[in-house]
């Protein structure tokens, strides 16, 4: 990335003007609360102004009016308008409401504000795991009888071998221990790769998946909306393992 791609991507990029953006913090902490955290995709016009005045009103109590003077409505537009590009207003169907979207950059600003608070967890628990570590090692330093050290590591493997069981029965997944992991077979790219293993689904599951990654949630939103055709669903059980293998090891584990 050279001076001029980043002089560029500063004045033009939305997910970098709203990390600069004088009210970052009301903007992302709501838009958080309404799109990310519940994993919504459209608000209706009146039903999103009502979440940010609640909003408002919250953030108003521990400070002042005039930190926040615009009604909910006029931020909704200002961050909507061209000039900043936080949010998609547009009209769907027949309805005349408008409707709002949040957009892509807006997400990858998102991702990055959490993914902060994130690598700072990971950090303090591991700084914290080495602590107790310490401690351990100091302990069985101090104990001198071996039965006793053996009967603890005779803990441990169990405890260990316990985890093993129940991976393998299928109890504990990969979240489990990559909570950060990102999508393997349910990105954009994979469903296009493969549209020969496309097949109807008769009945699609048109309910919340809140654990899904944010490629994963815009996926899937899609397909509830069938934007790729008719119900469609992707015969996962048929890609081939190499396939599998090549997203395995993009993954930063």
């Amino acid at each position: 990335m050279d001076y001029q791609t980043l002089e560029v991507l500063r004045r033009m990029n939305p997910a970098w003007r709203l990390l600069t953006a004088a009210r970052a913090p009301l903007i992302a902490s709501f838009l958080q609360d309404a799109f990310i955290r519940p994993n919504i995709r459209t608000h209706l016009q009146s039903e999103l102004a009502s979440k940010l005045d609640d909003h408002l009103y919250k953030l108003r109590a521990q400070a002042s009016d005039e930190a926040f003077p615009k009604s909910a409505s006029e931020y909704l537009d200002d961050w909507a308008s061209d000039e900043h590009g936080w949010l998609r207003k547009y009209y769907a169907g027949a309805v005349d409401e408008p409707s709002f979207d949040i957009t892509p950059a807006t997400e990858k600003a998102l991702e990055w504000l959490a993914g902060l608070q994130a690598r700072q967890f990971v950090g303090t628990a591991s700084r914290m795991m080495t602590v107790f570590d310490l401690l351990r090692q100091l302990v069985e330093r101090a104990q001198s009888d071996p039965g006793v050290r053996i009967s603890e590591l005779q803990k441990r493997k169990a405890e260990i071998d316990r985890e093993i069981r129940d991976i393998q029965k299928g109890r504990m997944g990969l979240r489990a221990y990559f909570p950060t992991a990102q999508s393997l077979l349910m990105d954009e790219a994979t469903l296009l790769t493969h549209r020969p293993l496309w097949v109807r689904e008769e009945r699609p599951f048109v309910g919340e998946l809140p654990r899904l990654s944010e490629a994963e949630r815009r996926l899937f939103e899609d397909l509830k909306l069938n934007r790729y055709g008719d119900h469609v669903r992707l015969e996962q059980e048929r890609i081939a393992y190499g396939c599998l293998m090549t997203a395995l090891r993009s993954l930063d584990l």
